[in-house]
């Protein structure tokens, strides 16, 4: 089996994207299909994105969303799977199919870190993840979209069904409350903040509530 060690260094000096799953995808789809034909970045995208793109890496780290989607993985993807899964679930997501263990610990007050083949912080997503992820295979300017926030959209827009923050439709933090999506989303900003401080040159270029890492000049329109 493949792990992280595997991929130290492999895309050094490229360009990498991050493809998220939030609603800005469909909205700047145009733009961002130049921006990959143009730029031909490393592309890691995040659950169940498939029916927008075919990522060069499609990483999983939540179970329940890896349980309802992974079966959606296209066979051209390299899969990267979180070391929380579950060996079992794996079998029976993708069967024998081959996958790159992402050995990492998820902890609120650890320092970001690299040791020994495992990835050590404060991640809270799939996204943030993958930053990181992209700056061990050596890549030296990251973009990100999709990465909208919980909390970007009206709440009411929300409960009416006017809007999704999933490209792909509902998802099951549809149902949060305002209050716990706020806070999620306050979480996973000091996330990506740790992560600019680490020295990680990346930026948000779809609309996002993390306002301060997004480059809103990137797509013009």
């Amino acid at each position: 089996m493949k792990t992280i060690k595997d991929l130290i260094g492999i895309k050094k000096d490229k360009i990498g994207l991050v493809i998220c799953s939030g609603s800005s995808i469909i909205d700047y789809k145009k733009e961002i299909d130049k921006f990959i034909k143009d730029i031909k970045p490393v592309v890691i995208g995040i659950n169940n994105i498939n029916n927008l793109y075919i990522p060069e890496y499609h990483l999983w780290t939540n179970t329940q969303r890896f349980r309802t989607f992974g079966k959606n993985i296209n066979d051209k993807s390299k899969i990267l799977l979180g070391s929380n899964i579950a060996a079992k679930v794996i079998k029976e997501v993708i069967g024998n199919k081959e996958y790159i263990l992402i050995n990492y610990i998820d902890k609120q007050g650890i320092p970001l870190d690299y040791k020994k083949g495992k990835l050590y912080g404060h991640y809270r997503n799939a996204g943030c993840l993958s930053i990181m992820i992209l700056h061990l295979m050596g890549v030296s300017n990251i973009y990100i979209v999709g990465m909208d926030g919980y909390s970007e959209f009206n709440y009411e827009d929300y409960k009416s069904g006017k809007i999704s923050h999933h490209c792909y439709g509902k998802g099951y933090t549809d149902n949060k409350t305002w209050e716990e999506r706020k806070e999620a989303d306050e979480i996973v900003y000091n996330c990506l903040k740790n992560l600019f401080s680490y020295g990680i040159k990346f930026r948000i270029i779809t609309p996002t509530m993390y306002k301060g890492l997004y480059d809103e000049t990137f797509f013009k329109r």
